[in-house]
């Protein structure tokens, strides 16, 4: 299926919970930062800016993936067990 691009962008604004793409204002702080000097010593990290998605707060298919993808809590060992 081939999406328009408008398609594409409704799309992602119903998954982010601030239900909006960013503007430029928003994210040139970030850009300026890693372009400068001042992140010379910044390696290896992910700056998110996504609006909240990974916060799993999002509507539609996100909620339903967040849900059935979260990790059941594994059993105590056998020797932290309580007696019954």
């Amino acid at each position: 299926m081939t999406y328009t691009v408008k398609e594409y962008f409704d799309y992602w604004k119903t998954l982010i919970p601030m239900g909006r793409m960013a503007e430029p204002e928003e994210v040139v702080g970030a850009l300026i930062y890693l372009a400068s000097d001042a992140s010379s010593y910044t390696t290896g990290h992910d700056l998110v800016m996504d609006g909240g998605i990974l916060v799993g707060e999002g509507s539609g298919e996100w909620r339903g993936r967040r849900r059935r993808r979260r990790r059941q809590t594994p059993p105590a060992p056998a020797s932290q067990e309580r007696p019954a």
